[in-house]
């Protein structure tokens, strides 16, 4: 059984199977195989109850000392829960909608139990944990799944695949994979499925990353601006144009950074910049600036936003600044009709300004080309897909990069191919500081109550949740049923999601001030521009990570009133809300964020496409990174570079990512 034959190849695997695992974008036997770990169980290692902390993950031995009893039995909800002991601290145990288990613990008997601690009222708990039998041993894999699939499925799959499969031959050599240390693949996948112990796993774990690190290196590489861009001219006289044009006084930092643009598009080397701000420091304005400079010259510049409730708001304050400019929208909403107009108008020359979605990337820009290239949030989006932005290749284009995550300059020199960094470091005036404060949940209902305080005052509330629906494995508050809690106490509250239809009229009447709470998920976490919010409530804010609590925050502050920021969390306060609570420095929480990821964190990133990195994480393996910029242009080892070249030329020739290179 070759990796590139279906998975419907693999014994146990169905049609029914292969459907669910479609939907995973899992195709082939390959495919599976790289549905990589998120995470492993290791049952040779137990902790001992008083050793475990608030959002710990892990495995403890521990007897029932307490029978079960009934919380709730009606219909298909059902809730027990018992006491158990390791005799350095007793724990709670909560099962959800498993009733036939219920006479299966009894006292005296012993278990380990493995999953997340929470702390509640001083008392450890789990809730709807992993249990196994004391002599069970070892290591067990958890895989990101879909609905129908269960663990025990996936890993039945898997490993039925790895017995199954041929392994061909490494097309590395082997004197560059040991200098390096890069496994064989066959090696590499029965280590990450399969370890033997956790130095197996991690070793396995830096070979595909590095492997899949090389490729994205080269393929960068060869995408990136080169040949010669046009010269678009004006300089600091161009800029002083723009800035006469603005409702504001920019700061200092955002003038000098356009002043910096200017300089570059005056050349004929291409621009690479990135432009790095914290959230609310005013980049918008900036690449607007960037995008006046091309329409002044008669070329066409394009602006690719993350979401879609981003990019109608670039598009408005574009059209409202700069109205003569040609400037028009394409989104994923954008009707057939509207898309072969617009393409009629970009070839006639008309369309100066283009700003989207990650809908430009389908065919719009076949055959034109655009002078300067913006992306938002860039790390949103893969490498070859910028690249299908400039119509196939990168040669002669202005790129500018945008970015909120706040990422130390040398790193940023790795991570964007040796672009130039300029960095907004004021915030614009009247900007202001958020309060932030970290509540308990005893303590929700108080803040629910001085939130709708503040709204009878004419403010406005976000309230974020990690669910959209209640799962009974997840501890966490879902949005859905937050609305539920809110709405009696807030009416004018409104739902938003990202399987909410008309997102964004939803998102349009909370910025005319219809909507006085807007209960979500992270959809409203980027470029979200409502002056009048002064609240953002996070709730389970211990299930987010650093720079993502921090974009969140970044929600309000942006008008003249004071701001809070509420992290709503269960038991002890962990030390990461710390960080967050007691510092507004995004590039400081950047680099708190990274030193507290480490190996601990997932290994199976996402299954989300060809251009997707599965294994990979830009930030998290920076180190990695650099080293795979050096072993493509390790001498000794030519031919190696000479077969990763070759290999990322076929993956982008391909059309996987609408992309040709010539």
């Amino acid at each position: 059984m070759k990796l590139t034959d279906h998975v419907t190849s693999i014994k146990g695997v169905g049609a029914k199977a292969a459907a669910l695992l479609a939907k995973m974008q899992i195709e082939t036997v390959g495919d599976l195989l790289m549905n990589l770990p998120m995470r492993y169980a290791d049952l040779s290692m137990p902790k001992s109850i008083i050793e475990m902390e608030e959002s710990d993950t892990g495995a403890v031995k521990a007897r029932v000392v307490k029978p079960p009893r009934w919380i709730k039995r009606a219909g298909k909800m059902s809730i027990f829960s018992f006491e158990v002991s390791d005799m350095t601290e007793v724990m709670s145990i909560t099962i959800f909608n498993m009733p036939y288990s219920f006479t299966k613990f009894k006292v005296g008997e012993e278990y380990v139990f493995e999953g997340r601690v929470r702390v509640f009222r001083n008392q450890v708990q789990m809730q709807n944990p992993n249990v196994y039998k004391p002599g069970d041993n070892g290591i067990i894999p958890y895989y990101h799944l879909t609905a129908g699939i269960s663990q025990a499925s996936m890993r039945k799959f898997i490993g039925n695949a790895l017995d199954e499969a041929e392994w061909d031959v490494d097309d590395l050599s082997r004197g560059f994979m040991r200098k390096y240390g890069i496994l064989p693949k066959e090696q590499e996948f029965f280590a990450i499925h399969r370890p033997a112990d956790m130095s197996d796993a991690e070793a396995a774990k830096r070979s595909i990353i590095l492997r899949e690190l090389l490729l994205y290196a080269k393929i960068t590489d060869l995408l990136s601006s080169g040949g010669v861009a046009e010269k678009i001219s004006g300089g600091k006289k161009l800029v002083s144009e723009f800035i006469g044009k603005l409702p504001f006084t920019p700061t200092g930092a955002q003038k000098r950074a356009m002043e910096e643009i200017a300089a570059d598009i005056a050349k004929t080397e291409p621009m690479n910049r990135l432009l790095q701000g914290d959230v609310g420091s005013g980049k918008t304005v900036v690449a607007l600036f960037a995008m006046y400079a091309a329409a002044k010259a008669g070329k066409l510049s394009i602006l690719m936003a993350p979401t879609q409730i981003l990019c109608e708001q670039h598009y408005e304050n574009a059209k409202k600044l700069l109205p003569e400019m040609g400037v028009y929208m394409l989104s994923g909403s954008s009707t057939k009709k509207e898309r072969d107009l617009l393409r009629e108008k970009l070839i006639s020359g008309e369309v100066r300004i283009l700003i989207g979605t990650h809908a430009l990337l389908y065919g719009i820009m076949d055959g034109l080309k655009a002078a300067v290239i913006i992306t938002d949030e860039q790390h949103r989006f893969g490498v070859a897909q910028r690249a299908a932005l400039a119509g196939g290749g990168m040669d002669g284009v202005h790129t500018l990069i945008m970015s909120a995550t706040p990422i130390p300059r040398t790193l940023a020199l790795i991570l964007y191919n040796k672009a130039t960094v300029s960095i907004l470091d004021e915030l614009p005036k009247g900007r202001q500081k958020i309060k932030t404060h970290i509540v308990s949940q005893a303590k929700r209902a108080d803040m629910y109550r001085f939130i709708k305080e503040h709204i009878a005052m004419g403010e406005q509330a976000y309230a974020v949740c990690p669910l959209i629906e209640d799962n009974p494995d997840i501890n966490a508050k879902s949005a859905v049923s937050l609305m539920e809690d809110v709405v009696g106490l807030i009416p004018e509250t409104e739902l938003l999601h990202g399987l909410t239809p008309n997102k964004a009229e939803i998102m349009q009447r909370f910025k005319n001030g219809e909507t006085k709470m807007l209960v979500s998920t992270t959809v409203v976490e980027v470029g979200v521009d409502v002056p009048n919010a002064t609240i953002m409530v996070i709730e389970n804010a211990e299930r987010f990570g650093l720079a993502q609590l921090h974009q969140l925050r970044g929600r309000v502050g942006r008008g003249n009133k004071e701001s809070f920021c509420f992290l709503v969390s269960g038991g002890k306060t962990a030390e990461r809300l710390k960080i967050i609570r007691d510092s507004t420095d995004g590039f400081y929480i950047a680099e708190k964020d990274l030193e507290m990821r480490g190996s601990g964190d997932l290994i199976g990133q996402r299954q989300s496409g060809k251009d997707a990195l599965c294994a990979a994480d830009l930030i998290r393996d920076a180190e990695l990174l650099q080293l795979a910029t050096k072993m493509l242009e390790d001498g000794e080892f030519a031919s190696d570079a000479a077969f990763i070249e070759k290999e990322a030329r076929e993956k982008i020739s391909s059309g996987e990512f609408g992309v040709v290179l010539n």
